[in-house]
């Protein structure tokens, strides 16, 4: 979902609620999921691919329906270090409707 209204995007259908398998998707009031629902779009998320590069500005949230993200901070030596995961229990690039802003981490998917 972009700040503009724009799709959100998951790696399920855009189907009813109680289809997803996303477990915030399934856990929203029915009217959250009501408005959020037709701006959902369905994407692949194969190994590597790269959801929010750091300090580039979010544009979609991605609600996994299968797999796990990994947020990866870079240390000045060029090392990663991984700040955090998101599987199908959350939401990657909540940047993208709160703030326009950018992350300090790369956030990718790790998991199939």
């Amino acid at each position: 979902m972009r700040r503009d209204d724009g799709p959100a995007t998951s790696t399920g259908l855009a189907g009813e609620q109680h289809e997803h398998r996303n477990r915030l998707l399934r856990a929203l009031p029915a009217e959250d999921f009501a408005w959020l629902q037709p701006r959902l779009e369905p994407v692949a998320l194969p190994v590597r691919t790269v959801l929010a590069r750091a300090g580039e500005p979010v544009e979609h949230m991605y609600f996994p329906e299968a797999g796990v993200a990994s947020m990866v901070n870079r240390m000045p030596d060029g090392s990663g270090v991984e700040v955090g995961t998101i599987g199908t229990e959350g939401v990657t690039g909540l940047q993208a409707i709160l703030s326009g802003g950018s992350l300090p981490s790369e956030t990718f998917m790790q998991v199939p």
